[in-house]
């Protein structure tokens, strides 16, 4: 039990050093501007920048680390692998404790059999794996304790899952086989469940309001839960993209994991575990619903806009599976799995411990990355220092390029360097506060900045007081005299509406 704890703690901390604090992208350097923000007492709302949904916990739980010094590309991803770890050791304790140290090591053999790239995925700070903590959390207080003050922090922390990320509902039929399905204590649960779970929920009521009061602070509202066909196709033609990142063993061939399924369903229903089997088959179900969904298809096969975001659950599905297989095996085949299992968790953990810089590699391809700017920190840090050197410390820097590109300069600048000037990006500011604030300031000085070439040749800067120009780096300082909207309109970089 210590050593496969051991095993997974030390892939965790391969992932943090080498991965965490060395990389970051374009949406995960909003995220660092939100803990900024609130380590410094500043509220701008409950969810990332510029949305209604995806609330900010690893930023508000981030925030103690800050303040004990930690710089936030490393008190974020710290907090995110805390989230996403913790689970599967509340998982082990409850089986230790419940049952016997054999069925303990399912959790942690499971956790060694996911793919490097599920550690990976698990450890970027995007909202992908604070639902998932607090359902788990919640299931913990379900199964571990039977007193009522259990049963109402089960609610209360199934319900703040379900705001902190749908992905976690996949969760929520495991419950079923541990329900005494008798009068009485339905009776006895059902109430302290129940106001437990409504509190739970009320964050989803708040936030509504939040939004609705300042729809100003929007770019993107809640997510569409409109089902299609074509948004089904588009998913299976792509059912890499959601599986293979998150499936025990079958680590380039996820779409047999999901094959798996079925046939769980129909063991435990042969075996007369009628309630284990339904628990399975509404999961299953749930996975081929989401399918249906428009938000699901919006994915490709990199870590940093992985399908698998969706689908982080599964892994745990998977740990019940193995629990309700196992407890049917005789102590002669409880023998020989505990052997092939441990036997390839030993293997798998040494593919990922031996090629773990090539696994890296492949896994942060920023080819694959289209939709995310994927940086390596300490140059994000040089070339803050660079263009605030260029632009001889400008009082504006403003991004000419679109949505992702230049992001991390946008947010992450003023993260790393306390000194580093005000940043705006007109096409895609999702700090929508500052838009009227900016666009009434005169900036003296200020510092253009991105390299696609195209947004460059369709701007008029012939009558700009240009100081320097750098087209090779995209940086242009230039000498103004106009409110900032003035300025957008004049040069081109903004159209009047």
């Amino acid at each position: 039990f210590y050593v496969l704890s051991a095993m997974v703690l030390l892939e965790k901390l391969l992932v943090f050093f080498f991965f965490s604090i060395q990389y970051t992208d374009s949406d995960q350097t909003l995220l660092w501007q939100v803990a900024t923000d609130l380590s410094n007492g500043i509220f701008h709302g409950p969810c990332f920048y510029g949305q209604s949904y995806g609330p900010n916990i690893e930023p508000l739980l981030a925030v103690p680390f800050m303040k004990l010094g930690m710089p936030v590309y490393t008190a974020l991803p710290l907090v995110t692998i805390l989230l996403s770890t913790t689970p599967f050791f509340l998982l082990a304790i409850y089986f230790k404790r419940k049952t016997n140290t054999q069925t303990a090591l399912i959790p942690l053999i499971v956790c060694l059999l996911l793919p490097l790239e599920y550690s990976l995925l698990t450890a970027i700070p995007r909202g992908f794996v604070g639902g998932i903590f607090f359902v788990s959390l919640g299931i913990f207080c379900w199964k571990y304790f039977r007193n009522n003050a259990s049963l109402f922090f089960a609610g209360l922390f199934i319900g703040l899952g379900l705001y902190g990320n749908l992905n976690s509902a996949l969760l929520l039929p495991l419950i079923l086989p541990s329900i005494h399905w008798n009068k009485k204590f339905l009776l006895r649960a059902a109430p302290f469940f129940g106001i437990g779970f409504s509190i739970g929920l009320v964050p989803f009521y708040l936030n509504y309001q939040f939004y609705k009061t300042h729809p100003e602070l929007l770019i993107h509202a809640a997510p569409s839960v409109k089902l299609s066909w074509n948004s089904f196709v588009e998913t299976i033609l792509r059912f890499n993209n959601y599986f293979d990142q998150v499936s025990p063993f079958f680590w380039r061939f996820g779409f047999i994991s999901l094959l798996l399924f079925p046939l769980a369903i129909y063991f435990l229903w042969k075996k007369k575990k009628t309630f284990e089997s339904w628990a399975i088959s509404f999961v299953f179900i749930a996975i081929l619903g989401s399918l249906f969904m428009e938000k699901t298809k919006e994915s490709s096969y990199s870590l940093f806009f992985s399908g698998g975001r969706f689908f982080l659950a599964i892994p745990f599905v998977f740990i019940f599976i193995s629990l309700y297989v196992y407890s049917f095996l005789s102590a002669k085949k409880k023998k020989k799995f505990n052997r092939i299992a441990l036997t390839l968790a030993f293997i798998s953990f040494g593919i990922k411990l031996f090629f773990f810089s090539p696994l890296l590699e492949n896994a942060i391809d920023k080819e694959k990355s289209w939709y995310v700017q994927v940086v390596r920190i300490d140059e994000l840090k040089k070339q803050c220092s660079e263009m605030n050197a260029f632009g001889e410390h400008p009082s504006l820097f403003i991004a000419v390029t679109g949505d992702t590109p230049e992001q991390p300069i946008t947010y992450g600048c003023q993260c790393l360097q306390n000194d580093f000037p005000s940043t705006y990006i007109p096409h895609y500011e999702r700090r929508r506060w500052l838009i009227s604030e900016y666009n009434r300031t005169v900036f003296p000085t200020i510092l253009l900045h991105g390299k696609d070439t195209t947004r460059w040749d369709r701007s008029k800067f012939n009558h700009l007081d240009i100081l320097k120009f750098d087209k090779e780096k995209g940086w242009m300082l230039v000498r103004n005299s106009e409110t900032t909207d003035v300025f957008l309109f004049e040069s081109g970089i903004v159209k009047p509406e």
